[in-house]
């Protein structure tokens, strides 16, 4: 009876698989070139995803309370098993507004939480206020010197190929997997009628592993085996990326205008998200305005240290993120917020600019206002008072104010502002001579720096890089070369306090750049024929060479495939340890650490990406 019970099971599950993976296809909003990607969910005979439009829908098969149950869900129906899906793990699945809800007898679903929670994992979840429910610990480790034996792999496995494509997504059972891959192709893998015994353990340091000891029972194996569910790219495609910024800072953010849309990825327990909750998101949330609301209109935006400024088309300034110590966020108070809140006393602004703990508005009639800390004297007011609202930045001799600025650019606990002329004057923290006045003397008040022809300007940490206004488009830095992120081709890990050339090599400097950006410790920079270069720390992978090596010098990043030079390069950001280019087709590209999810690829942690995926922003 047992057996033929066995081979019911065995038969049910091969005719689910045969019609769970028929001619189905979907289509889902993207790039012209790249498809983005479903978010995954795999049960022990049934699979969910989520689709770009936050389309939760089902597919399988399940065993409840000792019955054989089915379900067969349709990729092609346009009834989702349910909306607002951000994200999902061992069957529960958090919605937009913050509820957790669970799937039951895989037909219906049950509300755990109705709201407050801002992240889902393998066996716990985590509230608003930092309470975990479960256990945070418990998440699959999986040993990176065990391969799994073919036709077996489980969640978290380690970096891998699926027919020659890496995997962007990847999760499973210890019976069988699912992985979409950077193609768009989805892959299945594994035993549907298997029974894995004794397959968790721990090692020295109390993680759960996976041992790999098996058992089987009439097991039906397969290899890597490509479904006909297909993620199709749009003929065309209307995304517009009007900005993007990153958090140069420990624990960093990514911020996201598309289609005059705000959206944010990473930490975010502070707000700094603005999505409405103080957690973190691994897959891009839309911000909203305080109370609720969406902010849209959005022209420029700059993520700060745990905080973020948002310029409107209005010319009007809003703010979201850490507010406690110095008033960062010029609202006037010292809470942190959650949503967008507004600036007060700032119209007809043109740029903005956030720094690790102030902030820099510049007007239409060319005057720059600041907020926040000023313990180096990063306002520009001659003193170390803070400010939670903005005041005038003032003139060298403090008799009047800086006007005639046309640029505006904010590291720790530093500010700079480059003229209508190309002057550039700078003032705040100078402990590493990131001033480039050639000392190391904080200045209260705005100097004007011996540098001539100055086009653009970026302050990283304790370094800057200047975009010249000249007729081969060179760049200079100064300040702390850490890893080399100076570019200068010097000995690693020295100060520069006066101003010296990017280099492509020795003795031949970087020409032919439009624009740059600088991170914690690396730098990157597009040419005017579109191609991305870098150079600095390498750690994880930011440089996006394939590689973890640092660079002095500038060189090329790679392609997806690493066989060739990014090109097609139109903005980039460089952050804490990672990267984040926008290609002319609207297509997101992100590489290095996505330790706190900033590259928006929908999961947390995991592998460094050494070369460019393809993000959901």
């Amino acid at each position: 009876m047992k057996t033929q019970k066995r081979l019911l099971s065995l038969m049910l599950v091969v005719a689910l698989m045969t019609i769970l993976f028929g001619a189905m296809t979907t289509t889902v909003t993207g790039s012209a070139q790249k498809p983005t990607y479903f978010r995954v969910d795999v049960g022990e005979f049934y699979y969910a995803v989520i689709t770009d439009n936050n389309e939760l829908k089902l597919s399988g098969f399940s065993f409840v309370f000792g019955l054989d149950r089915q379900y067969y869900g349709s990729f092609e129906d346009n009834t989702p098993f349910d909306q607002d899906v951000v994200s999902i793990s061992n069957g529960r699945y958090l919605k937009t507004d913050g509820s957790l809800w669970e799937l039951t007898d895989f037909a219906t679903k049950y509300c755990i939480e109705k709201s407050g929670v801002v992240e889902v994992g393998p066996g716990y979840y985590i509230m608003d206020d930092g309470t975990i429910v479960g256990n945070y610990q418990l998440r699959p480790q999986i040993d990176p010197d065990v391969v799994p034996p073919a036709g077996k792999m489980v969640a978290f496995s380690k970096a891998t190929e699926v027919n020659g494509y890496p995997f962007e997504l990847h999760s499973g059972t210890a019976t069988w997997a699912i992985a979409v891959c950077t193609d768009g192709s989805v892959w299945t893998q594994g035993s549907y009628e298997i029974e894995m015994h004794d397959q968790y353990d721990y090692d020295e340091n109390g993680n759960w592993v996976v041992t790999w000891q098996d058992e089987t029972i009439n097991p039906i194996e397969t290899d890597w085996y490509e479904r006909t569910i297909t993620v199709t790219p749009p003929v065309s495609t209307n995304k517009v990326v009007r900005d993007i910024s990153t958090s140069i800072y420990t624990n960093p953010h990514t911020m996201s205008i598309v289609n005059n849309t705000l959206y944010g990825a990473g930490h975010g327990t502070d707000g700094q998200l603005g999505w409405g909750f103080f957690g973190s998101a691994y897959s891009p949330a839309m911000a909203e305005t305080a109370p609720y609301g969406t902010i849209d209109n959005v022209q420029k935006v700059s993520a700060g240290n745990r905080f973020t400024l948002a310029l409107k088309s209005d010319g009007t300034v809003w703010a979201s993120g850490y507010n406690e110590e110095y008033g960062t966020l010029g609202n006037g108070n010292k809470e942190n917020q959650k949503r967008f809140v507004q600036v007060q006393g700032l119209t007809n602004v043109i740029d903005i600019a956030a720094g690790k703990r102030h902030s820099l508005a510049l007007k239409a009639d060319g005057t720059v206002w600041a907020w926040g800390s000023s313990s180096n004297g990063q306002l520009g007011q001659g003193n170390r008072v803070p400010c939670m609202t903005p005041v005038q930045v003032k003139s060298p001799d403090g008799s009047g104010y800086l006007n005639n600025i046309r640029k505006i650019s904010a590291g720790s606990d530093a500010s700079y502002a480059i003229t209508n002329d190309h002057k550039l004057y700078a003032w705040g923290n100078n402990y590493h001579g990131q001033l480039g006045d050639g000392t190391t003397i904080e200045q209260l008040r705005p100097e004007l720096i011996n540098i001539q022809n100055v086009k653009d300007i970026v302050a990283a940490q304790d370094f800057v890089i200047a975009v010249m206004n000249d007729s081969d488009g060179s760049l200079m830095s100064w300040g702390r070369d850490t890893y080399g992120c100076l570019g200068q081709y010097s000995v690693l890990d020295t100060t520069a306090v006066q101003p010296g050339y990017v280099m492509k090599g020795y003795n031949s400097k970087l020409t032919g750049i439009v624009s740059v950006s600088a991170g914690a410790d690396h730098c990157a920079a597009i040419d005017k024929y579109g191609k991305l270069w870098v150079w600095g720390r390498n750690n994880a992978g930011q440089l996006g060479e394939g590689g973890t090596a640092p660079r002095n010098y500038a060189a090329h990043a790679k392609n997806i495939n690493g066989n060739g030079d990014l090109c097609d390069v139109m903005k980039v950001s460089c952050g804490k340890w990672y990267t984040m280019a926008v290609l002319t087709d609207g297509t997101v590209l992100g590489f290095g650490s996505n330790e706190r999810g900033q590259l928006g690829v929908g999961t947390m942690g995991g592998a460094n990406r050494l070369l460019p995926v393809v993000t959901q922003f």
